[in-house]
């Protein structure tokens, strides 16, 4: 999967690991910071379109039921929400 922030300037991707990788954009080669906190593959990567340019924020969801608020220019994760225990 695959996604452009909001600003056009990251692209974000995420495969069939446990990993996110943010991309410079246009140059893709150029990585960014890698969000790096699930411990199985992700399924699901979104960029807010509210998102501050001096601390632009990704939101990821992974296959063990975590849902993850990273900073994308930094990689750093700033929050994470165990949906199994939001469910009971």
């Amino acid at each position: 999967m695959k996604e452009v922030s909001p600003l056009n300037d990251f692209v974000i991707s995420a495969d069939r690991d446990e990993k996110v990788r943010v991309s410079s954009y246009p140059n893709a080669y150029v990585i960014q910071s890698y969000c790096l906190g699930h411990s199985q593959f992700v399924t699901k990567i979104h960029t807010p379109a509210y998102s501050s340019t001096e601390n632009p924020i990704l939101v990821s969801g992974g296959g063990e039921g975590l849902v993850n608020l990273w900073n994308i220019k930094t990689g750093k994760q700033l929050s994470t929400i165990d949906i199994k225990k939001v469910a009971e």
